[in-house]
């Protein structure tokens, strides 16, 4: 086992969480959440919770993404930034 590779994980995982929320609530402008390409449920899924959460905080929230047709349901009129 090569001693260099650490799978572990952030040690204070909880502390980074938080710090992230933070700057995410002081944050003046516009937060663009973004995916991988050709994005699959789980990151499309992930992009959409984050963006409504933003919103429901009173921030605006971009989420410029073209889910494939299947996962479109997914979607309410207006969440996606094209």
């Amino acid at each position: 086992t090569d001693p260099s590779i650490n799978n572990q994980g952030e040690a204070d995982y909880p502390g980074r969480v938080a710090e992230v929320a933070r700057t995410l609530r002081a944050w003046p402008g516009p937060v663009v959440v973004a995916t991988h390409v050709d994005p699959d449920g789980d990151a499309l899924g992930g992009a959409l919770a984050l963006t409504r959460a933003l919103t429901k905080l009173g921030k605006t929230a971009l989420l410029p993404a073209e889910p494939p047709n299947y996962l479109a349901f997914l979607f309410r009129p207006g969440e996606l930034a094209r």
